[in-house]
């Protein structure tokens, strides 16, 4: 039984290795929030969005402060939340640079 779980250790230890190693490499600003919509995981390109840093993990996505203008992305992904249906908006940041916001369920 023992073994069994060593076993189950490792294979969860090389499977979040590998998605941590994913989002490290990735391009795309990403944030991953659980059903209380409270940060997991996310990218470091989306900090250029969104005030974010690593202690951020496990605080409420409502907490952060963004750089959106007219927009805040707790509004869409609550709405992301109860509907389960995907969200796709043009946004613009305080910069002026345009991005292209979806927010999608996780199931």
């Amino acid at each position: 039984m023992n073994a069994e779980h060593q076993i189950k250790i490792m294979e969860l230890t090389e499977m979040t290795n590998d998605l941590d190693n994913l989002l490290s490499n990735l391009r795309e600003g990403i944030v991953f929030v659980d059903d209380n919509l409270e940060i997991r995981k996310f990218t470091k390109e989306i900090s250029s969005v969104l005030r974010i840093r690593s202690s951020d993990v496990g605080r409420p996505l409502g907490e952060l402060t963004h750089l959106l203008k007219g927009e805040h992305p707790l509004v869409s992904a609550r709405e992301v939340a109860k509907s389960l249906q995907p969200v796709e908006k043009k946004v613009v940041c305080q910069s002026n640079q345009n991005y292209l916001m979806r927010i999608l369920p996780y199931e």
